[in-house]
This record gives structure tokens, sequence and C-alpha cells, in this order.
């Protein structure tokens, strides 16, 4: 009964998206009501004969349209390298209808990260960054979600520095911890008024294309004011970010094909520090990573869609929606997408 009630639903988005499948469809309509007629008269060999016609209809546009969402789940923009980024930006090609799903979708992934660290939703927030002029970085005003601080919408960050410039020099993600000041994520002393002062850490997840070594098309943000979490912590729920980033991939794809990008800078290391510490009663020194870079993923670390994360997908009208006979593929491609080579 599940599996008809899936089917179910890949025909209706089907005949919703495709004319001629909906012409099929109505073509198995009007065998249908024949059948009904044949019934009432006993002409049971036609009936049973246009009984396979159906069956046959139903599996061809299940089948038909099963493949089609396949690949809209994997039609990611190819990413050149160049010395000349785009002239147009993403976002002006992207309609009203795409923008409002990727706000949908800062919204959904910032509920994820509050959901997996145990923090209110209202202390959770999230952006997106774009590359413009003199190698800053910029964010996108109309991709925001649960930003009131007018000073932040305008910061400028230079690609490397910062959790978001790390991230998009690097095409990795990047976890920054507030601790004291920034460290190596600072993103310019000019900057830092901008940033709202109960930052506590941020968690940017790059936007990516099919091309590897190039730098990101844009960079996802997830912050969180005054709560505070060590990076064990954010790395976890870092797991639960890769999957709406890759579906912004997808929703990008829609509008533009080939995105420009310079290549990305694979030497960017995890960055180190020396800690005190007190273990046995002594102070020690002990070398750690802070605020890191994330280059060693794991498929592990990049699970299989949830169930609240198939759901939030049928709100994103740009996109089909997972089934089960969608979902496996949409998993791989995720993963394949993240993990470490």
């Amino acid at each position: 009964m599940e599996v008809l009630k899936e089917i179910g639903k890949i025909l209706a988005e089907g005949v919703k998206n495709d004319p001629s499948l909906a012409a099929i469809a109505l073509l198995v309509l009007i065998a249908a009501a024949t059948l009904i007629q044949l019934r009432a008269e006993k002409k049971l060999p036609w009936f049973f004969g246009l009984v396979a016609v159906a069956i046959c209809a139903v599996v061809f546009i299940a089948r038909t349209e099963v493949n089609r969402q396949k690949e809209r789940l994997t039609m990611l923009p190819s990413v050149e390298i160049t010395a000349n980024p785009n002239a147009v930006p993403i976002i002006d090609q992207l309609t009203e209808n795409q923008k409002e799903d990727i706000r949908k979708i800062l919204g959904k992934a910032a509920q994820d990260a509050a959901n997996a660290l145990g923090i209110p939703s209202h202390l959770i927030r999230a952006n997106v960054f774009s590359p413009g002029e003199h190698e800053k970085l910029r964010i996108i005003k109309q991709l925001t979600h649960n930003m009131d601080r007018l000073e932040e919408l305008e910061i400028s960050i230079p690609v490397g520095k910062g959790s978001t410039g790390r991230s998009f020099l690097s095409g990795q993600p990047n976890i920054a911890v507030f601790n004291e000041g920034w460290g190596p994520n600072t993103p310019g002393e000019l900057e830092i008024p901008k940033v709202h002062p109960d930052l506590q850490w941020i968690i940017s997840v790059p936007v990516k294309g099919k091309a590897e070594l190039t730098r990101p098309i844009w960079i996802m943000n997830i912050d969180c004011l005054k709560d505070r979490r060590d990076e064990t912590q954010l790395r976890s729920a870092l797991s639960h970010l890769y999957p709406w980033s890759y579906t912004i991939s997808l929703i990008i794809s829609q509008a533009q094909q080939t995105v420009f990008r310079k290549p990305a800078d694979t030497s960017l290391r995890p960055v180190e520090a020396y800690r005190v510490a007190i273990e046995n009663g002594a102070t020690v020194e002990r070398k750690e990573e802070i605020n890191t870079l994330v280059k060693d993923i794991q498929i592990s670390e990049v699970p299989a869609a949830t169930k609240r994360f198939v759901r939030s997908m049928a709100e994103i009208g740009s996109l089909p929606s997972l089934n089960s006979f969608t979902k496996h593929e949409f998993d791989k491609q995720v993963q394949e997408h993240f993990v470490s080579d």
C-alpha cells in the first residue's frame, strides 16, 4: 500500500510538470471509464485487454517520471576555472520562487542545526555569501534567515579571511568558534565592528558545482548568538547541513548551467595552536586544532536524508519531492559531493 501511495505521488508530480505525461494520464482515465462500461456490459476479453494496456501505461508514466526526477536531483552547475568570475550575479538570474525556496532551505538548515545542538531556534541564523569585486565576499541580502542587524548585511570579507573566506578559498567546510577573539578566522579589522557582539560560532558550508578543485559558487553559513558549543559538537551539526547545501546547488543549476571561478587553494590547512591545560595537577601545553577547516570528511559524516528532510523537500517547489524511488540516488549524490577522496 505504501508503494502505491509513492507511485501516486510520482504520477501526480509528473502530470503537474509535464504536458506529455498529462496527456497519457488523460488517456488512462478515458481507458478506465471505458473499462467500467465494458465490465458493466460483461465484455470480459476487451475488459482484461484494456486493463493490461492501462497497467502498462501507468508503469511507463511512473518509470519516466522517476528517471526524470533522478536526473533533476543530479543536475548541478558545471564550474569552469577562469580568472574572470560571472559578469551577472547568479542571484539576479533566479526567479522569485527560487529565491523563496532558498530562503526556506536556510530556515530549515538552521532548524536542523538547532535540533542537533539543542539550541533555541531563535538564536540560530543563516545566510549566503557570494563573491564580488576586489576578491571580497558579501552577504546576499535577499537570502538570509533570522538576521536583523543591518550592519552585518554590509560585511565584506576578503577571500581567505574569516570562516566564510577560508571555506571559499579552500572549497571545504570551515568551523569557527569565538574564544576571546576569532583568531585565524578574523574577517578583518574593518569588519569586526559589523559582527554581532553575541556571535559565538559559525559553520561555513560551500555550495559547489560539478567541478573539483575550484572555488565554490556560494558559501552557506549557519551561526549562533549567545549559546556556545565546541568544535566536536559543531562538526556533528555540520553533518545535517550537507543535503541543504546540495539542494541550493540544484536550484542554482536551473538558472545557471556554467559558473566561472578561480581554482581552490588546496594547500590551506586546519589551524593548529597550543593551549594551556591542567593535567594531573601540572600545567602543560597541548597542541590542538582550533577553528578548523574540515578536510577529512568521512562517509559516516554525510548521513542519509532524514524523514524530516524528506518531508521538508516537499515544500521546495523548484525541485521534485524525494520519494522511495529517488531518495537513494539523492543520498548517493550528496555523499559523492562532499566525502573526501
